[in-house]
């Protein structure tokens, strides 16, 4: 039996069909996606090979501590990388690898 972890937060990205609470808009979520589910544009970032996760993270919280997604972490217990993608402009990319 495979015990392995399936479930990773897929949130829309557009702000006109996210989810908002009691009425407010809510900024925009981390979108995090299994690597091989994950837009082909921002897969092509890396190259290193064995990538299990790709979080796509909006400009409003580039910067911020992001605990949950730290290298060494239940959920990052992987490597994690981070990396600046042409499109969309102001985003990071953080993608995290099991070798």
């Amino acid at each position: 039996m495979d015990n392995t972890a399936r479930a990773y937060a897929v949130v829309p990205l557009d702000p006109d069909t996210a989810p908002a609470v009691d009425g407010a808009e809510e900024p925009e979520p981390i979108r995090v996606w299994r690597f091989e589910e994950a837009p082909p544009s921002l897969r092509a970032l890396s190259s290193e090979g064995d990538e299990d996760w790709l979080a796509l993270i909006p400009p409003h919280l580039v910067g911020s501590e992001i605990e949950w997604m730290e290298s060494g972490t239940s959920f990052g217990l992987y490597r994690v990388s981070e990396y600046v993608p042409q499109q969309p402009p102001g985003y990071r990319v953080r993608i995290g690898r099991h070798a």
